[in-house]
């Protein structure tokens, strides 16, 4: 469990890489490879995971549902919903941004992998509950142009 830390400490830790803009070198964040295989690896024990860049950030998707996002700085963010939302707040978890419901997974939730897939189950049904209530937008059907 300690090494698990140490991992994860530096994983985020070294997350910064430079970056040549013209004549000047910049320091930008970005989610660092070891870091988004281990919570690839972590999602997994929930289902088929696959990812993909969107806003700076890394979107995870567990068996085709959006569930998870990881940001520039090494951090880990789950859905919420009705079911998990108190687990979140309980644990003074910050909120990725205002008006999305995702929040930061805990280090020791982080750091079980049992405990991830469970607060994973849950993230992603949390997404699947959301895609249901989503209005259903009405299709207005072709009409055929009648000759002139």
């Amino acid at each position: 469990r300690l090494a698990c830390c140490a991992i994860i400490a530096l994983l985020r830790h070294n997350s910064c890489f430079n970056v040549s803009v013209g004549q000047h070198q910049e320091s930008v964040m970005a989610a660092s490879p070891q870091y988004i295989t281990f919570i690839t690896e972590q999602l997994s024990r929930v289902g088929r995971v696959s990812s993909r860049r969107m806003f700076g950030c890394i979107g995870f998707y567990v068996d085709d549902v959006f569930c998870a996002i990881v940001n520039r700085d090494n951090e880990c963010f789950l859905r919420t919903g009705p079911q998990n939302l108190n687990d979140f707040l309980d644990a003074g978890a910050p909120q990725f941004m205002a008006s999305m419901p995702y929040y930061q997974v805990p280090e020791q939730v982080l750091e079980e992998a049992d405990d991830m897939a469970v607060w994973t189950a849950k993230a992603r049904s949390a997404a699947v509950a959301a895609q249901s209530i989503k209005p259903q937008t009405s299709k207005k059907p072709k009409t055929s142009k009648k000759p002139k």
